[in-house]
């Protein structure tokens, strides 16, 4: 639904500046349509997948809110007025849910919950001024604050009790306070202990984007605002995608008559960079000079006066270890150990040809994820111990701990599939339970050399946004 939706929507922005559309096929769309509608239950909300009805499984909030956000964008095709009373009926109940908000696995997150008062707020005839009251003490994280902003402005501020109008007026100031604004790009960077479940920059930068225009907050960040998110290379996920889209039409349909122009501004650190650059317009092969002054201004210029447009990237080659982890929902380290220490007290970075080795990595959760996929590339120089194999030393299973079920502060996750690659070890988790959480595997290594380790990775398979990596190393294997 997210391809398809923001197929619609980039079609929109094409033909208001007047370039050729791609125009989705009729077919393909009647035929997600339909499974979308496969997929919701008789009690209104909707499954990920249009098989669990079968298994009495619960339906998904998060996506029955974004069924019925983007519904009106389907406009040539339409899902019938019935369902979707039923799909608001359904959402209606879950978001008034008073359950524990500690009880991950039963209650909504915070994010999920006030997106859904949004899409119900702005179809209106379902939520009263009244119950933002309770709907107040749910909205937590950055995500959420900027939802219940949207979903308010719905409603005069006379209708709302003055304790939502006084948290209105400090959630503006939270997030206000989380505006990052750069010489080229303005956006919103979220803080690790407000990030909400599925977000990152991008996203959240969109959803308050939003806000910004329908309130005519700041309008001269608008233009800085929208170039960040056109400008965006990250990995995002299709939703998100599909939000930025949103953001940047409405911002589209709020300029005057004339844009304003462009600015070029180019910054970064001391790189080593190529004086030769090609015009990616023209395709005609033509020398740019490229210089940097002593405070890393850099300055473009052509052998002739013509103007010219260029987009223009600079790329640095990393060591492994001088490469910082990231954290976006997860922590993720990697120790290599030998066999016989028992205690895991001496984590090595120097390894012996034809030796065995365990290696354990960490992972930190404060919140359950689903669907995650843990993937560590192994070190060049070994290999993996691959059990499924039968000419593998038995013996050494025992230094591999089976997966527990429950988790109580420190565990080993439930490994539905893992894959044994020339080049990296995977694990695959259906449901990782907050904590501190540990994977084991055994190397043999094989080639003495110096190698660069690079990081673990985790990150949930749907939502790669939500992600983190661990630190590059140097390895040695020595004879």
């Amino acid at each position: 639904m997210s391809y398809w939706t923001s197929l619609i929507l980039q079609n929109n922005l094409l033909e208001k500046v007047g370039r050729e559309t791609i125009p989705p096929s009729q077919t393909d769309l009647e035929a997600n349509l339909k499974y979308i509608i496969d997929a919701q239950d008789d009690n209104g909300g909707f499954h990920f997948w249009n098989t669990w009805k079968m298994y009495d499984t619960k339906p998904n909030a998060w996506l029955t809110a974004n069924v019925l956000e983007f519904a009106p964008q389907w406009q040539e095709v339409s899902f019938s007025k019935a369902s979707l009373i039923k799909a608001r009926n359904w959402l209606n109940k879950e978001v008034r849910d008073q359950c524990d908000p500690q009880e991950t696995w039963l209650c909504l997150d915070d994010a999920t919950r006030q997106h859904g008062v949004f899409v119900l707020a702005r179809d209106g005839g379902i939520l009263a001024a009244s119950d933002f009251d309770f709907f107040l003490t749910r909205a937590r994280s950055v995500e959420a604050k900027a939802w219940f902003l949207r979903a308010t402005g719905f409603f005069k501020k006379s209708q709302l009790s003055p304790g939502v109008r006084k948290s209105i007026k400090n959630f503006e100031e939270d997030l206000d306070r989380l505006v990052n604004i750069r010489d080229r790009y303005v956006f919103w960077e979220e803080e690790a202990d407000l990030r909400s479940f599925y977000s990152q920059n991008e996203r959240l930068t969109a959803i308050l984007f939003q806000h910004w225009i329908a309130n005519d907050i700041r309008d001269n960040l608008h233009p800085k605002i929208a170039r960040y998110l056109a400008d965006t290379k990250s990995r995002i996920s299709g939703n998100t995608a599909l939000r930025v889209l949103m953001a940047l039409g409405d911002y589209d349909e709020d300029l005057p008559g004339e844009d304003d122009p462009a600015e070029f501004v180019i910054s970064s650190a001391d790189l080593d960079f190529s004086d030769v650059l090609q015009n990616p317009l023209d395709q005609r092969e033509e020398n740019f000079t490229l210089e940097r002054d002593e405070n890393y201004q850099f300055s473009l210029s052509s052998p002739n006066d013509k103007s010219f447009y260029a987009d223009v990237e600079l790329h640095e080659i990393f060591a492994a270890k001088d490469l910082a982890p990231i954290s976006h929902g997860f922590w993720i380290e990697r120790e290599i150990f030998g066999l016989n220490d028992v205690e895991f007290e001496h984590p090595l970075d120097e390894l012996e040809v034809g030796k065995n080795y365990l290696v354990r990595l960490k992972i930190v959760s404060n919140s359950t994820h689903r669907q995650v996929v843990v993937e560590d590339p192994i070190v060049s120089g070994t290999e993996i111990v691959n059990f499924d194999f039968d000419n593998v030393d038995r013996t050494l299973e025992k230094f591999v701990d089976i997966s527990s079920d429950e988790c109580y502060g420190w565990c080993r996750p439930v490994v539905s599939h893992r894959e044994s690659r020339f080049d990296s070890a995977r694990f695959f988790i259906d449901r990782l339970t907050p904590g501190t959480h540990e994977i084991d595997y055994v190397i043999l290594a094989r080639i003495e050399g110096i190698y660069e380790a690079l990081p673990s990775k985790i990150l949930e398979m749907y939502y790669p946004e939500v992600m983190a990596m661990g630190e590059g190393r140097e390895i040695v294997i020595k004879q």
